[in-house]
């Protein structure tokens, strides 16, 4: 894990060296929740963290690239065919691939303060599903998705302010349910 974001890391620092974009480290907190179409499981919502960086370029209209090692969770709750109920919470580790279309809403002082929306797809790779009551492994969800993110941020200086919402378009299970995750978040970060 310390590898991927070091390798991730050195890659962004040497694209934000050879170009007129600007790079950032992020990191912060996220709620999420998994929508169930099936009547024999629930969700119900619980935190997680991201911590990621990103590559960001253009004026008024920009682009955004990035990584983030996401951990999401839910707690689920199940009822099988023998009306047995067993429940415990499910966590996801993720790597997750934005990419953003924004628009800096006062791109005249953009590095002092400046204020963005953006929106794009979110492309995500499970990584790993912790051991849990429910018998869940990684076999068991979606090996890739792609979902949808919309934000606005806040530039001051070095730092930023993110929030923003992801909203599931893929089905996060691979064969048994069918369900959407979706989970708000908010970033604090340094861009350079």
């Amino acid at each position: 894990m310390k590898k991927i974001l070091f390798i991730c890391s050195a890659i962004l620092l040497n694209l934000h060296a050879f170009s007129q974009s600007n790079a950032g480290f992020y990191g912060g907190l996220n709620y999420s929740n998994v929508t169930m179409e099936s009547p024999s499981i629930s969700s119900e919502s619980r935190t997680g963290f991201q911590l990621g960086a990103y590559v960001r370029s253009g004026n008024i209209l920009y682009g955004q690239f990035g990584l983030e090692y996401v951990t999401t969770q839910s707690y689920f709750s199940i009822n099988d065919s023998n009306d047995i109920y067993n429940a415990d919470e499910v966590r996801w580790h993720m790597l997750n691939f934005p990419i953003y279309a924004g628009l800096n809403l006062i791109p005249v002082a953009d590095r002092l303060i400046n204020v963005r929306v953006y929106a794009g797809p979110d492309v995500s790779l499970i990584l790993n599903v912790p051991v849990n009551d429910l018998s869940f492994a990684p076999e068991d969800f979606a090996k890739v998705r792609i979902d949808g993110t919309v934000g606005a941020g806040f530039d001051l200086l070095l730092f930023s302010l993110d929030a923003g919402y992801n909203f599931g378009l893929s089905n996060v299970f691979s064969d048994n349910y069918n369900g959407k995750a979706h989970y708000a978040f908010v970033n604090l970060g340094l861009k350079f």
